[in-house]
């Protein structure tokens, strides 16, 4: 399953003490629907929703529904006090939102945006490239600092050439000749595949939008 926003979930499951989700009401409802962004795009029925809750930066309860026609779906009977994520998967995709009921307030509405998937790197392009180099004592460092924009309808999700294994690479960059011991930068949140030949490649989708990339070799 491909990954849209790296984050950490489920590494371990802890859950929250009886007595804690004895004192939130649970009468708080999410009203979502998600939305395909992708002119012509796919169907939003029948698409699996996943609600986590986190309390005291605990995960809790796990709850799954799908979407309708429409691509609406609810979550009723929710504990107030409780923090939420919904994930929606679509086209193989991991989507994300975080929903926080307000103040007062028992109700929470939520748009999903998606975009259906595709294998093409044409709407991907660099709009700043900036480049810092270290010089040591016994070697050079440089790092790269890239922002891009995809400016299509749809998710990029890579190559079946860029596969390692089960992971699957999207955006692949190429090292300078002779660079050695790559390090993504800790400031970005994807992984890095090796694929050989002085390339690497991350491996989160890139929906429409823009991203930082940064690396040190």
């Amino acid at each position: 399953m491909r990954r849209l926003i790296a984050i950490l979930l489920v590494l371990i499951i802890l859950t929250v003490p009886e007595a804690v989700l004895a004192e939130e009401p649970a009468e708080g409802v999410i009203d979502g629907q998600v939305i395909n962004q992708t002119g012509g795009g796919g169907s939003v029925d029948g698409i699996h929703v996943s609600l986590y809750a986190y309390i005291e930066e605990m995960l809790g309860e796990t709850l799954t529904t799908r979407t309708d026609e429409a691509g609406r779906f609810q979550f009723t009977d929710l504990s107030m006090g409780y923090k939420y994520l919904i994930s929606v998967n679509y086209m193989e995709v991991d989507y994300y939102c975080a929903v926080v009921f307000g103040e007062g307030k028992n109700e929470a509405g939520v748009e999903i945006p998606v975009c259906d998937a595709t294998t093409s790197d044409e709407a991907i392009r660099v709009v700043l490239a900036h480049a810092i180099v270290y010089v040591e004592q016994e070697s050079i460092s440089v790092t790269e600092v890239l922002w891009l924009i995809n400016d299509g309808d749809r998710t990029f999700v890579g190559r079946e050439e860029t596969t390692v294994g089960e992971q699957q690479g999207t955006l692949v960059f190429t090292l300078p000749e002779g660079a050695t011991d790559f390090e993504p930068s800790p400031e970005v949140m994807q992984e890095y595949l090796l694929l050989g030949d002085n390339r690497v490649a991350d491996n989160l989708a890139f929906p429409p939008g823009e991203r930082l990339q940064a690396g040190q070799a």
